[in-house]
């Protein structure tokens, strides 16, 4: 983990555990409505506010692509398939991975923990921990799930 630098006003003092990415259904390849969309940015939104405050950075991408699904009907190069490369290109960079409830059911979601066993990226999932005690285990590496 990088050091940061000496901070007089105390804002690193804290020290972070390092980038976590949330992966968990948003769209399910497309089959939810947009309704449901927006209940799966809130519950990615909910466990990200967990995992800051047990001392993560947070990447979550619901949050970071959130709405620009509309643009893959006016430019073809934007299509789910791009947003998760986009995605997986960025999970490289992580220390680990979070995995929210139902990410089984997102293709997306398959694919990134597909990904992060191959890259050898710890991942925790959400449905084996209890409450918000998330992150006080060390790191799961290789878990098949």
């Amino acid at each position: 983990m990088k050091r940061l630098p000496i901070d007089k006003l105390g804002i690193f003092s804290q020290q972070i555990k390092g980038l976590i990415y949330v992966a968990g259904p948003y769209h399910r390849g497309g089959k939810c409505s947009k309704e449901e969309i927006l209940e799966n940015i809130q519950k990615a939104e909910e466990a990200s506010i967990k995992l800051i405050l047990d001392g993560w950075s947070v990447f979550t991408p619901h949050k970071n692509n959130s709405g620009y699904e509309k643009y893959e009907e006016v430019y073809s190069e934007l299509s789910s398939k791009e947003w998760i490369r986009r995605d997986l290109e960025i999970l490289g960079r992580c220390d680990a991975v979070f995995f929210l409830e139902g990410w089984r059911e997102s293709p997306g979601s398959v694919l990134e923990y597909e990904f992060s066993i191959r890259e050898e990226i710890p991942t925790f999932f959400q449905e084996n921990l209890r409450d918000s005690t998330i992150l006080h285990q060390k790191h799961q590496k290789h878990q098949k799930h």
